[in-house]
């Protein structure tokens, strides 16, 4: 029996475990509390510098130490650090094969690391874990996982972890058997890595592509970059990974028929194991210089170093391992007729595969607890991102809310600081307005004094001329009656005497007459009359047209307010006459009895 069907899947396991465990971080991390003592700042950066540098790598000094760090960074609240330990711890859990262990510490860096901001251990723990689920079978979530790490790599500008999720996408490709994108994401690492300087990273990416040669078939070729990477591992003594790459050198030298060439690599994979004290490593390489030295019918050889696999499967507690090693051993005891030990290594198959099947029940178990929390976890932190979130909301429309009473606020303040300076501006048009009324009704005031003295004036002026009119009137009543007199005493010594002409004196009382009733005093009447009341004339005659010419006159000293006595002076008549003129001018005119004449011409 050989073990040739675990050789290929433990050689994928280990070329995945260097292409994904070679830790590195920022050496300048400071701690977070200033009450831890110095020593025990110094043990903690110590000891995470040794493990992730793989100074110190065997289990049992691994886990105590950092058991203590995870100790002292949780009570210090040391978070960074903490974070650190537990991808620590994963990695370590990782390569021992206990899965469900590393699963959990990976999950705890990854909360730790999200919720302080360590984007590096945050984006470097979902890659392990989708490590882990490749291992497992899962490359769906592999590839899921690598892909949310990838922007946190790319967020951070870490191009070593960019090159490592490629790596593992090409790993995945691989799996998959779509070798040629698996070979583009190898060349893309490889470019990355060459830029950086990242030499272990190169060796990584070549070993991962060497391998896919083998597994395709292009043996040479793998054979050509594994003799590369075994100089380069010499050179940089790099013995952690020399034993993989001797192991690989083994495997295509006996798939081209060179056993004596995979004998000789297959012997120096075992002997640096040795050398490091590699147990996980020694189990596989150990059990594969079985194989080979069975094929060269070298039984006590291969029964010793079957022996020597079957040691290793248990100090590392990997049953199915031992279970393969003790199956190849009932080979070599059945080949040399030894049934009684084939019976006794069948007896404890028997028992192992019993302890495979409890520890397999068990880590199902397990794994669905850890499932269980995990998925509890993540509902956790769905909610509270929901509870984030709506939080956030609730500020935004609370900021919406605050910034609209601001705004409207100010508005409302700009329009009654608009409405007040409105307002005053209004006040002042309006005083304006008032003043300017005031100076107008001012100014109507002193016109109405102005408009009130020009009628005044007007009215005195027309008092005059009236005044005038009715001096003239009398002086020409008072020549009148001289006149007449005048008449009367000539005629009279006429008629007395006797002595004068008869002839001559009625000439002079018709000269007389004439003088008394001559046209220039009543055109110089009728002047003066029509500069104070123009349009009497006018008026009276447009309403009555039926009256004379001396009705008219008589008609103009009524108007200018003459007794009837005067008027007869001036008219040289007997009252009588001035009666009936009155009379035949009221018949005219069509007023009743109780109307007043003088009252109605002052209309005109």
């Amino acid at each position: 029996m050989a073990l040739k069907t675990n050789r290929t899947f433990f050689l994928l396991i280990i070329l995945f475990f260097f292409s994904c465990n070679s830790v590195s971080f920022d050496q300048k991390r400071t701690t977070t509390s200033g009450n831890i003592s110095r020593s025990d700042t110094s043990f903690i950066a110590n000891t995470l510098s040794q493990i992730r540098n793989f100074e110190i790598y065997n289990p049992s000094d691994v886990f105590p130490l950092l058991d203590s760090v995870i100790r002292l960074t949780e009570k210090e609240k040391q978070f960074k650090e903490l974070a650190i330990a537990y991808f620590l711890y994963g990695i370590h859990c990782f390569r021992q094969d206990q899965y469900p262990k590393a699963k959990e510490c990976f999950n705890k860096a990854i909360i730790i690391a999200r919720e302080h901001n360590d984007t590096l251990i945050w984006a470097k723990s979902l890659q392990e874990l989708g490590s882990l689920a490749l291992t497992l079978g899962d490359d769906h979530l592999c590839l899921k996982l690598n892909y949310e790490a990838l922007p946190l790599f790319e967020k951070i500008q870490d191009r070593e972890g960019i090159a490592k999720v490629y790596n593992i996408l090409g790993l995945y490709k691989s799996g998959q058997k779509d070798y040629d994108s698996a070979i583009s994401y190898y060349n893309r690492a490889m470019t990355i890595n060459l830029e950086i300087g990242n030499k272990r990273g190169i060796v990584h990416n070549r070993g991962n592509l060497a391998y896919l040669y083998e597994k395709t078939g292009n043996l040479i070729q793998a054979k050509v970059i594994y003799h590369d990477l075994k100089t380069q591992l010499i050179q940089e003594n790099d013995l952690r990974n020399l034993p993989v790459i001797y192991a690989n050198l083994s495997s295509v030298n006996r798939k081209m028929g060179y056993s004596d060439s995979a004998l000789f690599y297959s012997k120096k994979a075992v002997q640096v194991c040795e050398m490091t004290k590699d147990t996980a490593e020694l189990t596989g390489n150990a059990g594969e210089l079985a194989e080979i030295f069975l094929e060269h019918g070298k039984l006590d050889s291969a029964r010793l170093y079957m022996n020597k696999a079957v040691l290793c499967s248990k100090a590392v507690e990997d049953p199915e391992i031992e279970i393969t090693a003790l199956k190849f051993l009932i080979k070599i005891d059945s080949l040399e007729g030894k049934m009684k030990d084939a019976y006794s290594k069948l007896a404890r198959i028997v028992i192992l595969k019993d302890s495979v099947f409890t520890r397999q029940y068990k880590n199902h178990l397990k794994v669905s607890e850890l499932k269980y929390e995990n998925d509890k976890k993540k509902l956790q932190i769905d909610a509270n991102l929901l509870k984030i979130e709506d939080e956030r909301k609730q500020k935004k429309i609370l900021f919406f809310i605050f910034s609209i009473i601001i705004l409207s606020i100010g508005l409302f303040t700009a329009i009654i600081y608009s409405y007040l300076v409105n307002s005053r501006k209004k006040q002042k048009i309006i005083s304006g307005q008032l003043q300017i009324k005031a100076l107008q009704l001012e100014n109507s005031l002193k016109n109405d004094e102005i408009q009130k003295l020009k009628i005044e004036k007007y009215e005195a002026s027309l008092k005059l001329k009236e005044r005038e009119q009715v001096s003239h009137a009398l002086a020409l009543e008072q020549k009148n009656e001289l006149l007449s007199e005048i008449g009367n005493k000539l005629k009279s010594s006429i008629q007395d005497q006797g002595s004068l002409n008869i002839r001559e004196l009625n000439s002079i009382l018709a000269s007389i007459k004439s003088q008394i009733t001559g046209q220039n005093e009543a055109d110089l009447f009728n002047q003066k009359f029509n500069n104070v009341h123009p349009e009497f004339y006018n008026r009276l005659m447009k309403s009555h047209p039926g009256l004379s010419h001396s009705e008219l006159k008589f008609c103009a000293y009524l108007r200018l307010n003459l007794s009837s006595h005067q008027i007869a002076n001036i008219m040289n008549v007997t009252g009588e006459a001035i009666r009936k003129n009155r009379h035949r001018i009221r018949k005219k005119i069509g007023l009743d009895r109780t109307d007043s004449l003088e009252k109605y011409l002052s209309s005109f």
